[in-house]
């Protein structure tokens, strides 16, 4: 049983009790959500390895088939909310084919039926959706409960806090566990640092001159080598290091005098540009749809992420659309690396 369990009349009184602005935001949450799930399980069954960042609106450059455009909640079961195949529903939810156009109107158990996906697919796509269920229930307990903040974390004076966080603070809606777990980190994060400087000080207070004398800083990693562990931890580092410089990767090589492997073809620059434009921010999703659509270099690490490609498509959009202007780095990660277009 979960922690968070809440009966089906108990959940739509607190829903009720919400403001109209709390209510608006739960409902497009939750319909992101699916949305999101949706798309991810398409395009995850398709072979994409897709960051768990990624939004529906990057991942349904994927898909070409169906894309899952809402749900309504009839509040009760009710004949003019019904199955394709008849059956009065309280939860109907909508699909709509990508190519031309069609929308059907479903109960979530038919799902396979009427659209003629596999089981495991199917599956996984009522697991994405029964977590984001249990979030809505866990979220509306708490609200059911008095939860607070102040009673489960001290947040320092001036943390910028993340957008979704901050987002449920500003409506007075209780973070869900996973939220505040991340809260929790950012502010070791922050911390730490400040408690290990003050334990130096301390240290260098009370040792010899000879001792103290600082250190020369690190040497700078080439941009190569600094993709591949922002990517993959240092993975694959060695290896797109020596793709980079082949020269340099076997002793008493000559200069590397032939095209560089890690520079991107120019067949998918206008790829990437168009992808910039409608949206998609992601590398990760980038490097998917030119494995996916573009016959892009389809290299991968232990853990499917991209190899080649990835450091590709950085380096073009550093190189020839941030230095221009184009386009501006919003944030970067062992994980991803998310662009913003900008004309």
């Amino acid at each position: 049983m979960s922690t968070y369990d809440i009966t089906v009349e108990q959940r739509d009184a607190v829903y009720a009790s919400l403001s109209p602005e709390q209510r608006q935001f739960l409902s497009e949450g939750m319909l992101r959500g699916r949305r999101t799930a949706f798309a991810m399980t398409l395009a995850r069954a398709k072979g994409a390895v897709i960051p768990n960042e990624a939004t529906y609106e990057e991942i349904e450059h994927l898909l070409e088939d169906w894309v899952y455009t809402g749900y309504t909640d009839a509040g009760r079961i009710s004949a003019e909310h019904s199955c394709l195949c008849g059956r009065p529903l309280r939860y109907q939810h909508r699909v709509q084919h990508k190519v031309s156009g069609q929308v059907l109107h479903f109960g979530i158990e038919h799902l396979k039926q009427h659209l003629g996906m596999d089981a495991k697919t199917v599956t996984a796509i009522l697991k994405g959706f029964e977590v984001l269920d249990a979030e809505r229930d866990e979220l509306l307990s708490k609200v059911h409960s008095g939860w607070t903040l102040e009673s489960q974390v001290a947040v320092p004076d001036g943390l910028k806090l993340p957008a979704d966080i901050q987002a449920h603070l500003d409506l007075g809606l209780p973070l869900l566990d996973k939220q505040l777990a991340r809260l929790k980190a950012k502010i070791r994060q922050l911390l730490e640092p400040l408690e290990l400087q003050s334990r130096r000080r301390s240290a260098v207070w009370d040792a010899p001159a000879a001792e103290t004398a600082a250190a020369p800083p690190p040497a700078e990693p080439e941009e190569e080598w600094q993709l591949a562990f922002d990517l993959f931890g240092g993975e694959a580092a060695p290896a797109a290091a020596a793709a980079a410089h082949p020269a340099s990767s076997a002793a008493g090589a000559g200069p590397h005098r032939g095209a560089n492997p890690l520079a991107l073809p120019e067949r998918l620059k206008p790829v990437v540009n168009e992808l910039l434009s409608e949206g998609v921010g992601s590398v990760r999703v980038m490097c998917e749809v030119l494995i996916q659509k573009h016959r892009g270099d389809g290299s991968r690490s232990s853990t499917g992420k991209p190899v080649n490609l990835y450091i590709q498509v950085c380096l073009y959009i550093d190189d020839e659309l941030v230095g221009s202007g184009r386009c501006r780095l919003l944030e970067r990660s062992n994980e991803d690396r998310l662009y913003e277009w900008a004309g």
